[in-house]
């Protein structure tokens, strides 16, 4: 694809002198080039390969007449750049494998579908040609390996002919013996005498089967996980020309290009592949992310279905200034300076053990309290799995208490391991105090019963009844970097004016999400279209910053109370202003009634860990109510009447309670149709 695009502007002379006013040209000339490739080695292997390279022509910078000398001399200039492939400014390159695991082909693991797949990303990316020579390039390259693996229970299952039996569902009957023979003669009278013994209920085949049925209830499940590498390398002298690399210099290597994470800054440095210049400002970088997810599905005799999955993200970012040190760039050496390791962290986890705890009239929690006196133990458990520790205790005023010196009761790593310690219900002496980022994600679930319209009595009256509960949480670590005065070698230095060890990691906040969405949920049709539902919802979210050691806690309670009604097939006539009923407007169609009233309480409270103060900061009781009635004058025409009312008491003085009421008509035109 080549644009080449000119803009010749002369201005007007208006004046009286003679004045020379020389034409002003622009000119752009691009030129994008595109290339795919994607071949299918087998049903398993495929392999794809795309590239871009993103160039201009440099034309010189006078624009001659075509009837001189110098416009020959301006032709082989262009043409020289045109088939050197013009000036680059960008070219990326992709390139991806993907092997599907061929078990479809072995009958016994047909039920297993498992798919690798590796994908290489390179970037050249050119500076402003104005500071090109002296800042040069910036080249970027990534990796990512995934695996997905799928587990089809069900086919597995019917694979024995015991579970396939048991797992099938039962033809339709009612299951009850006929009160009369064919023929309408009624059935034989039991015989008294008739001494043959009945079969027994056999109470232990059905408790088995029960239990093989429960088992048998996970119909599947999956896999995800992915790793990705990358690394960006500013002042990159060098220009791509085959495949991304210099044909010249083989820079920056075809391992380099096609994702390999190799360190090659000292090596590029040495082969003169990076720029020498001292002002260079740009950071080398290295990055890493790391997830992991799954998911199970089970299915319970069709009536309760169960969802459960899981989540882990951990990503990291390695920066530094690579860049000649020394002031004569002819004889460079070059170093690196300002290491910094960054990043952030995300897991789903479990602190229902303490969902249900309330705050007193005073706002105590006392979760809140068993964090504050965890402190200890774990200081001390961290102390004893450091060899840089000697024993020495220090008083620590803030907690009136003797702590082993290098963890007191602010330490970062003693605040942390006590929150989680206590929030997730966890013995002090059984949480893992040797990796701040938990490894396997704890399953979060949500359960749908729907199996009571299966009743006959429940049946007759109701035409569905779905029972919904979900729970939900989450730990994060939004940022987390390297302390530069850490010291692995020696893990004994302490801050400045402080008794706690300097720490690997300086995070600033930890976080932690739990919902309930919602705790119970029931929702109801009966069989004149009257609908009802009612819903609880809970959530709580804990902030624990390291900045100012306070633990922010917001919880919410919500309960909603919503029927539903359609009238079905209304009619109503609009009468002609004149009086002829020819002219009346009949409309015939379902009239639609919701009505919601809902009660959220939400409280923001501030506790304070050196203070031990526990304060409201915000929140507020609100109610809501909400009623609505649509109807469709046509196809494409809705009539929607509704009234809305809210009130809100607030929790703080410095907020005043408020009530809003709004209610009207609107009138929807779909042009969808």
């Amino acid at each position: 694809d080549m644009d080449r695009s000119i803009r010749k502007m002369l201005y007007r002379d208006k004046s009286i002198g003679d004045i020379i006013i020389k034409p002003t040209i622009d000119r752009i000339w691009t030129w994008n080039r595109d290339y795919d490739l994607k071949y299918d080695f087998s049903k398993s292997l495929i392999f794809e390969f795309a590239a871009g390279a993103n160039a201009f022509i440099k034309e010189p910078t006078i624009y001659p007449d075509k009837s001189t000398q110098e416009w020959e001399e301006y032709k082989q200039e262009v043409w020289n750049d045109i088939t050197s492939g013009g000036t680059m400014q960008r070219y990326n390159q992709s390139f991806k494998v993907t092997y599907n695991l061929p078990f479809k082909k072995i009958p016994l693991l047909d039920w297993v579908t498992v798919a690798l797949s590796y994908q290489a990303v390179y970037k050249w990316t050119a500076s402003p040609t104005s500071i090109q020579l002296r800042m040069g390039n910036t080249i970027e390259n990534s990796n990512q390996k995934q695996l997905n693996g799928k587990l089809d229970l069900k086919t597995l299952y019917n694979k024995v002919p015991y579970f396939k039996k048991l797992t099938a569902p039962k033809r339709g009957g009612s299951g009850r013996p006929s009160s009369r023979l064919r023929g309408g003669a009624p059935p034989p009278p039991d015989d008294t005498n008739d001494t043959i013994e009945k079969p027994r209920v056999n109470y232990a085949k059905i408790i088995g089967e029960t239990v093989v049925k429960t088992l048998l209830s996970i119909k599947g499940g999956s896999l995800t996980y992915s790793s990705g590498y990358g690394m960006v390398l500013p002042g990159f002298n060098q220009e791509p020309e085959l495949m991304g690399v210099n044909l010249a210099t083989s820079a920056p290597g075809l391992g380099f290009v096609f994702g390999d994470q190799r360190d090659i800054k000292w090596d590029a440095a040495a082969d003169g592949w990076i720029t020498a210049d001292t002002i260079l400002n740009n950071p080398y970088m290295r990055k890493s992310t790391e997830s992991m997810s799954y998911k199970i599905n089970a299915d319970f005799l069709g009536a309760i279905k169960i969802d459960i999955d899981g989540d882990r993200i951990y990503a990291s970012n390695y920066q530094s200034y690579f860049r000649n040190g020394s002031s004569d760039i002819n004889n460079p050496v070059f170093q690196e300076f300002t290491p910094m390791d960054g990043g952030n962290f995300s897991v789903s986890y479990s602190i229902i053990k303490t969902s249900f705890e309330k705050s007193d009239s005073a706002n105590i929690s006392g979760t809140f309290a068993t964090f504050l006196e965890s402190r200890k133990e774990v200081a001390y458990r961290l102390a004893n799995n450091n060899n840089s520790w000697d024993g020495e205790e220090v008083y620590d005023s803030l907690a009136g208490s003797l702590y082993p010196r290098g963890y007191t009761s602010t330490s970062q790593p003693v605040l942390y391991y006590a929150f989680l310690s206590a929030y997730s219900g966890e013995s002090t002496s059984q949480v893992n105090i040797k990796n701040p980022f938990p490894t396997f994600p704890l399953p979060n679930w949500r359960v749908t019963f729907n199996g009571l319209t299966k009743i006959k009595a429940v049946g007759k009256l109701f035409r569905s009844v779905n029972i919904t509960h979900g729970y939900r949480s989450m730990l994060s670590i939004s940022s987390w970097t390297t302390n530069v005065n850490f010291k692995p070698e020696d893990p004994g230095l302490t801050f400045p004016n402080s008794y706690n060890y300097i720490t690997k990691y300086d995070i600033g906040i930890v976080s932690i999400m739990e919902q309930y969405s919602p705790l119970i949920g029931v929702d109801i049709t009966m069989h004149n279209s009257l609908s009802a539902k009612v819903e609880f919802k809970k959530s709580r979210k804990l902030d624990l910053s390291f900045v100012n050691n306070q633990l922010t806690e917001v919880t919410g309670n919500e309960v909603v109370v919503g029927m539903g009604y359609r009238i079905k097939n209304l009619n109503f006539t609009i009468g002609n202003m004149s009086g002829s009923s020819n002219k009346n407007k009949n409309f015939k169609s379902d009239l639609n009634l919701k009505f919601d009233f809902g009660i959220r309480d939400n409280k923001t409270t501030l506790r304070r860990i050196d203070e031990v103060n526990n304060q409201i900061s915000a929140g507020a009781k609100q109610f809501t109510l909400n009623f609505a009635a649509d109807y469709m004058l046509s196809q494409s025409i809705q009539l929607k009447f509704y009234y809305n009312w809210t009130s809100s008491n607030p929790y703080v003085s410095n907020q005043m309670p408020n009530a809003t009421t709004s209610g009207g008509f609107s009138l929807r035109f779909n042009l969808a149709q």
